[in-house]
């Protein structure tokens, strides 16, 4: 009897962990420019109301796994574009290509303002040929 809960006892906790690695939603994908299609590095992909998320490789791809105790939306993000929301409806992995549209960034206006210095200012300074310019440009 002894020997048939103990099989028993593995037996359902095999088939918790099964059930529970294939609920699991991971997203996985590709974000892009939509007018250009050129990849965005550095977009942040993330599940709505828990802080957890991921940003995007240099080739604009992304791996996120979902919380399970989370809210199934996720959003993308990436500075000078609309935001993208996804609802996720689905259970395990799921390949996707994200375009995200350009905004335009209204703000106040921007005030440059520069100093020309020389040895006999109190400050920290560098002086930069037009040569050095032209190679970092």
């Amino acid at each position: 009897m002894k020997r048939y809960q103990k099989f028993l006892s593995g037996l359902i906790i095999l088939l918790l962990l099964t059930t529970a690695s294939v609920t699991a939603q991971t997203l996985t994908g590709t974000v892009r420019d939509a007018q250009t299609r050129e990849p965005l590095a550095g977009a942040t992909v993330e599940q709505i109301q828990t802080g957890h998320g991921t940003v995007t490789d240099r080739n604009g791809e992304f791996h996120l796994e979902l919380l399970d105790d989370g809210p199934r939306r996720v959003q993308v993000r990436f500075i000078g574009y609309d935001p993208y929301e996804i609802r996720v409806n689905w259970r395990g992995e799921r390949e996707m290509q994200i375009t995200l549209l350009p905004s335009a960034i209204v703000s106040e206006g921007v005030l440059v303002m520069a100093y020309r210095v020389d040895d006999r200012t109190p400050v920290t300074y560098s002086n930069v040929t037009r040569e050095q310019i032209r190679e970092r440009n």
